[in-house]
């Protein structure tokens, strides 16, 4: 690895302690760097990215190295399309329904899904009213609709810092420092 490459290698390192309040001593950053020497830096950077973005832990401050392989490991695992998750989604509710019927609430850990189910079908209402013979066009539709929000979504995401979006960011931290 080239010195700019120690560098960043460093950077992120630091930047990770200063984030999750831990320490960085010349040991264990030679030992992060010796254990994480195959990966290239771009995967390391990719890593320490998604570390700092999702990490929830408090304990201990600094990832362990075998956070960043996990982290390594998902950021290059075949990423499932929204048409896939759309069917998988799709697939939850109506096995749901098949064994529940609007008997009982449902609960999908997906937000997309959980928004179309409580929008746009609630799910009480449209159990007990849908035939079996919709539920073929209500899948279609169904994945549809998921797939349109999957991709507003990650174009909010894209979004946020510019513009009229960045009010709105300024807007929400203001209403939640009003009201906390």
């Amino acid at each position: 690895m080239d010195n700019s490459n120690k560098n960043k290698f460093a950077e992120i390192m630091i930047g990770l302690a200063d984030n999750f309040g831990g320490t960085v001593t010349p040991e264990g950053m030679r030992a992060r760097f010796n254990a994480l020497i195959e990966y290239d830096i771009k995967q390391i950077v990719a890593a320490g990215d998604a570390l700092i973005k999702t990490r929830e832990k408090t304990f201990p401050a600094m990832p362990m190295v075998a956070e960043f392989i996990n982290a390594i490991k998902a950021h290059e695992a075949p990423q499932i399309s929204a048409k896939s998750r759309a069917e998988i989604q799709a697939g939850i509710v109506l096995e749901n329904l098949r064994h529940y019927g609007s008997r009982c609430q449902l609960e999908l850990e997906d937000h997309i899904a959980a928004h179309l189910m409580s929008t746009r079908w609630q799910y009480q209402q449209w159990a007990s009213t849908v035939l079996e013979k919709d539920l073929t066009w209500w899948k279609k539709e169904f994945v549809e609709a998921y797939q349109a929000y999957s991709e507003r979504d990650n174009a909010d995401l894209l979004a946020l810092p510019s513009g009229k979006n960045i009010n709105k960011l300024k807007e929400l931290a203001m209403g939640i420092t009003k009201n906390g």
